[in-house]
């Protein structure tokens, strides 16, 4: 569709009205624009008002006046119908805006639409003024009646649809819960780490709550597992033996505890005083954490309540720090 657009004015005297229509047909459609209204060279006292009349009735556009207002813009665009424009001043008014011409030719309306070359012309045939709502009545009852009826749809194949319908609901649900099954998994597996460095903390500072009794049930077991036995000579001959055999080195002292006696300790203690001059007072877990405790020697709490004279601990905090008395 090609379109030509051109000036267009128009010349309203004082006391007449002037009647514009667009025009159309087969082959042309115009399409009329005025964009701008002004007063002559020579305009009287006195408002000009602008009226634009069709069929619906007569309105009020804006006001000319020469003290006030020379011209002003305006967006009126006519087709397919008759307007008549006056004003109420005593010197003439000027219309001007611009004239669009779209020619139509009947092939293009054949590749568009899909239809002839006469359901062509009676989509763009010139009509009577005002008609246009009955015209276009017709053409929708001529439209319906043209249309086929729906075809009929076997009963197999609307079954399958139904099949693939359900199918792909089932696949979306199941990937949904797989969805959730992976969110739950990911949670718990936060919560469990979470958990452990609680736990690992707990033991870091709670280590002399660990193992303080001696291993009664495993001596338990030796001893019944020996008296089970049947005693041997030889073997008890062996042991006398080893008896009587001069000791190499003497044997260490070990407490009924388990533990070193508290000269074996010493050093403990100091790398606690040591740690602590330099970092200041700490939690006991901080404490247990960064020194390494010898082994069979005292927990870290039961060996700075040996030496109250050194440590002081705080309970309620579970602080250690220097004694400064």
């Amino acid at each position: 569709m090609d379109a030509q657009v051109t000036f267009i004015g128009k010349l309203i005297p004082s006391g007449k009205s002037v009647t514009i229509a667009a025009d159309f047909d087969d082959d042309e459609l115009e399409t009329i624009h005025f964009t701008q209204v002004a007063l002559g060279p020579k305009p009287a006292k006195g408002p000009h008002t602008i009226f634009i009349e069709n069929g619906d009735g007569k309105f009020a556009v804006g006001t000319l006046d020469r003290e006030n207002c020379t011209q002003f813009s305006m967006d009126i665009t006519i087709a397919c119908d008759d307007v008549t424009i006056s004003h109420t001043g005593e010197s003439e008014v000027h219309l001007t805006g611009y004239r669009t011409v779209a020619i139509v030719g009947l092939g293009e309306v054949d590749d568009e639409f899909g239809n002839g070359e006469e359901d062509g012309l009676r989509l763009y045939r010139k009509a009577p003024r005002g008609s246009f709502d009955e015209e276009d009545d017709d053409e929708d009852e001529e439209s319906s009646d043209d249309e086929e009826p729906p075809r009929a749809v076997p009963l197999e194949k609307k079954k399958r649809n139904n099949q693939l319908i359900q199918d792909e609901a089932s696949e979306g649900s199941s990937s949904d819960e797989e969805e959730e099954e992976e969110e739950a998994e990911d949670d718990s597996s936060e919560e469990e780490e979470e958990d452990s460095e609680a736990d690992e903390e707990m033991e870091e500072g709670s280590e002399e709550e660990e193992e303080e009794a001696p291993p009664a049930k495993s001596a338990k077991r030796k001893q019944a597992a020996a008296a089970a036995q049947t005693p041997q000579p030889a073997k008890k001959a062996k042991a006398a033996d080893v008896a009587k055999a001069p000791a190499t080195a003497p044997a260490k002292v070990i407490t009924s505890n388990g533990e070193s006696p508290a000269g074996d300790h010493t050093e403990f203690a100091a790398e606690l005083k040591s740690f602590l001059q330099k970092n200041g007072p700490c939690k006991l877990s901080v404490l247990g954490s960064s020194v390494k405790r010898p082994p069979r020697s005292p927990k870290f709490k039961k060996i700075i309540e040996q030496n109250s004279d050194i440590f002081s601990f705080n309970p309620v905090t579970e602080t250690v720090s220097l004694n400064l008395k």
